[in-house]
């Protein structure tokens, strides 16, 4: 279908197989019990269109500058146990703390449609955030639901420190992998995150035969000397380790304050390494060493061309681009997810 406009158009037990779809304007369109297979949607214009009982097989949404997007990221909640003083909050600026952070927070009934809209428009790999995604109490139903989508790869973004309790669950709910936020080895009552307090959890979701990989945030002045007593930390654990550059985002005080660039010490993983590899999304380095491997996520010519993400905030809204406040989508289906990702014109970091 390519340059062609369908307005208040109804599919009805239509099959469309091998389609591609370009410069398409679809408006107040209804497909009813359609089945959709290996289509592509590419630079589509889709309003006010509903999907009912639809299916989707092998679908790919690529973005204005043709990246193809099949990652989706999903904030269950702006709620936190812990104020990191440093965090992004997912692009969410509003207060997170205390109970005002439930106020609006998206019910499991509509996570439910989310993930299973997002998989017909061709997301296949999910990471579950927050705030803290572990205070939602129907955590494991979200990540049980979601395996039974069939969902290719389901993670999951922690600060760590209720893991211990329930690593087991989510892992027999069909978790594959959990990032567990970890700044410094110490006690520390400027980084909440240390080893101290989420060793527990780390060692239950290793039993649990979770993939674990901690996540340091690099902050000058403060942990930028743990950086190897880290890195062997995690190689006495058998978990691996990414070190994060201080995001340009919320207050520039603190990126100003804090910020510690991290190219001197990936030369130095790259000369100290058995083996490196570029992963795919972003174009991020691997460095492996000791059993474990460390990532390195920072800026670099390949983070925005090759990003593969769309974002979903605690409110069912899509975020194209963390980077970017400009635009904003209300969750309506898979199309509205295939509008937003249209939307990503343009790099964040460019």
């Amino acid at each position: 279908m390519i340059n062609a406009t369908m307005t208040d158009a109804t599919i009805t037990d239509a099959t469309i197989t091998d389609a591609t779809i370009t410069d398409a304007t679809i408006t107040d369109a209804t497909m009813t019990d359609a089945t959709m297979t290996d289509a592509t949607i590419t630079d589509a214009t889709i309003t006010d269109a509903t999907m009912t009982d639809a299916t989707m097989t092998d679908a790919k949404m690529i973005d204005a500058v043709g990246r193809h997007v099949d990652h989706l990221r999903l904030s269950l909640t702006k709620r936190c146990n812990l104020d990191c003083f440093y965090c992004h909050k997912e692009g969410n600026t509003q207060d997170t703390t205390g109970d005002a952070g439930n106020m609006h927070e998206v019910s499991t009934e509509k996570v439910f449609e989310i993930l299973s809209e997002s998989k017909k428009a061709g997301i296949s790999s999910l990471k579950l955030t927050g705030g803290e995604p572990l205070l939602r109490k129907d955590i494991a139903e979200i990540v049980r639901y979601a395996d039974m989508l069939g969902y290719e790869d389901i993670g999951l973004t922690t600060n760590g420190t209720l893991l211990h309790s329930c690593a087991c669950e989510l892992a027999d709910a069909g978790l594959n992998h959990v990032n567990i936020g970890c700044d410094t080895l110490t006690l520390s009552s400027q980084l909440p995150k240390n080893a101290v307090r989420l060793e527990k959890g780390m060692l239950e979701s290793v039993r649990a035969g979770l993939q674990v990989k901690l996540n340091m945030v690099v902050l000058r002045g403060i942990n930028d000397g743990e950086i190897w007593p880290m890195i062997d930390f995690c190689a006495a654990k058998g978990i691996n380790l990414q070190l994060i550059e201080l995001v340009r985002l919320g207050d520039m005080g603190i990126f100003e304050s804090y910020f510690y660039p991290l190219m001197d010490i990936e030369d130095e993983l790259r000369q100290r390494s058995e083996s490196v590899r570029k992963r795919a999304m972003q174009g991020r380095m691997r460095y492996y060493m000791d059993g474990i491997f460390v990532e390195v996520v920072r800026p670099s010519p390949d983070f925005c061309s090759r990003c593969n993400k769309v974002r979903i905030d605690c409110h069912g809204r899509i975020m194209p681009c963390l980077m970017r406040k400009d635009e904003v989508f209300e969750f309506k289906g898979a199309c509205a997810l295939a509008k937003a990702v249209k939307a990503r014109d343009k790099y964040g970091y460019g």
